[in-house]
């Protein structure tokens, strides 16, 4: 007979390793060392625990070598400009039609860096100073501009080639290709709330006093800068029509390197890549972090409970994986942190009830983007930085933000429970 981790002992890891990051400790660091006490506290000894920790974290590690070739695809984007250059032609090209259309044109630019794998931080600080020198000659609010970037920034994680896709599809066992369309329907959501929230507070609030100072570089062209997404796109079009598995392994890396050579910077490459896994290492770490407490949380006794918790308060199998993401999504305001969670924690629970994994792991990507934007999490200070706003003028946005999380899960839920 299996002896579980006691549910004391997991919840006081867990609750420990909220309070440590709450209060600003390391938050690998503080993931591991939860994980420990808690298998300690819940009655194994030193060197089980120790175990449970290492399993856990070896079970991580497909995706994570699967999100370390992701960097080669951020690195050529970023450092390359062509992320820039995207975002620049989306938001000048319908920027002209009034404030509805342009703050629609701030969201989809954020979508479209989002999907490719670009690190919502660094999406938004990308088209932020764009957002704001325009929005500032149509006397646009900073709150409607940051609703429209994180807005367009949930929407686009949810059907993104990012880590949190990766882990979810590595867990649920679910093609890539497929876990994106899957979402497709929610960010179109999304991306129709936001539009309309932004555009009702457009003339309301904090006025744009100075925009960011644009500094001149050569941008390659346009053409140039969608290659890579092009390759991306038409590679999965392809696996789909023919029934071929194209890995996020070859296929992430390759598309950058081709588009590195339209837009005729292959010298740069290798730079491009060292400046890749340089912005990917911390999702690494915070990964193999999660890993660990995934393992101990997998061999505990909240495993085995949650059936009966869901069955006493007559809530479906189904739901067990957006409403878990929306709690640890809450907890600790990384949306890769609470899917990871999710996934490695309760995947085969889920995936023995009958539920459809595809449909589990749309519904964990949703659910786990509606609170990253909390005062506890990096996201927060990021765009308060980039939006050039003091914390509390950054909290009154807090709300439209929720919502705008909050109606990917509603239809997601609503498609696929």
């Amino acid at each position: 007979m299996i002896e579980y981790v006691s549910i004391e002992g997991a919840l006081v890891g867990m609750l420990l390793v909220i309070v440590l990051i709450i209060r600003g400790f390391n938050v690998p660091y503080s993931l591991i060392l939860g994980g420990f006490i808690g298998a300690i506290l819940g009655g194994k000894d030193i060197a089980q625990s120790t175990t449970l920790l290492l399993e856990g974290a070896a079970d991580i590690i497909p995706a994570v070598i699967r999100i370390m070739t992701s960097g080669v695809l951020v690195g050529v984007l970023i450092k390359s400009g062509a992320s820039k250059k995207i975002g620049l032609s989306i938001v000048h090209t319908l920027g002209n039609y009034g404030n509805a259309v342009l703050l629609l044109s701030i969201t989809l630019a954020t979508v479209f860096l989002t999907s490719l794998g670009i690190i919502l931080d660094i999406a938004i600080m990308t088209v932020a100073p764009i957002a704001l020198d325009i929005g500032k000659a149509k006397k646009l609010s900073k709150e409607s501009i940051l609703v429209a970037l994180i807005g367009g920034g949930q929407a686009g994680t949810i059907i993104s080639l990012n880590a949190n896709t990766i882990v979810a599809m590595n867990a649920f066992k679910v093609p890539l290709t497929d876990l994106i369309i899957a979402n497709i329907v929610p960010a179109l959501g999304g991306i129709l709330l936001t539009t309309i929230i932004a555009s009702r507070i457009a003339n309301k609030g904090i006025a744009i006093e100075h925009s960011t100072e644009q500094n001149e570089e050569v941008l390659p062209s346009l053409l140039a800068s969608l290659t890579a997404p092009i390759c991306i796109f038409g590679f999965m079009i392809i696996s789909r029509i023919f029934d071929i598995s194209v890995d996020p392994l070859i296929l992430l890396p390759l598309s950058a390197l081709i588009g590195c050579l339209a837009m005729k910077k292959i010298k740069q490459f290798s730079h491009f890549c060292t400046y890749g896994i340089h912005r990917i290492s911390d999702i690494v770490l915070l990964l193999l972090g999660v890993g660990t407490l995934a393992g101990v949380i997998r061999n505990s006794e909240i495993v085995t409970l949650m059936p009966q918790a869901l069955s006493y308060f007559n809530i479906s199998t189904s739901f067990l994986a957006p409403i878990a993401g929306m709690l640890l999504s809450f907890a600790t305001p990384a949306v890769t942190a609470a899917v990871t969670m999710v996934a490695n924690s309760f995947s085969e629970l889920i995936l023995d009830s009958g539920v459809n994994g595809l449909k589990a792991a749309a519904m964990l990507q949703a659910g786990a983007i509606v609170f990253d934007h909390l005062p506890h999490g990096t996201l927060f200070h990021a765009t308060a930085l980039v939006m050039d706003m003091n914390i509390k003028q950054r909290m009154k946005t807090l709300h439209w933000e929720t919502m705008t999380g909050l109606i990917l899960v509603i239809i997601s839920m609503a498609l696929y429970h």
